[in-house]
């Protein structure tokens, strides 16, 4: 780093998520309620792609789709809002 060049950090930040605790709202409180309070409506079709793709497997099992959006939620939990633009879009 030159000498006299000032930096900084700004807006970095990761929540940290326990996936058993967002496995366990899913179960409590279904996939579908979490995502919509917590998703961006691009979001919402990722996590709709999910289970188009699970429903399309020979009998799925209920416990690995659910384990597939507890996976997928909790990574957008985790995440910033300012991911998909500012949080006035509805990301949080």
């Amino acid at each position: 780093m030159a000498a006299g060049v000032a930096t900084a950090i700004i807006g970095i930040g990761t929540d940290l998520v326990s996936h058993a605790r967002i496995l366990d709202l899913c179960r409590r409180r279904t996939a579908a309620r979490l995502a919509r309070r917590i998703c961006h409506p691009r979001e919402l079709a990722d996590l709709a792609q999910i289970e188009a793709a699970a429903a399309a497997r020979v009998a799925p099992a209920a416990a690995d789709v659910l384990a597939q959006q507890a996976r997928f939620l909790a990574t957008r939990y985790g995440a910033p809002p300012r991911r998909l633009g500012s949080s006035a879009d509805g990301a949080r």
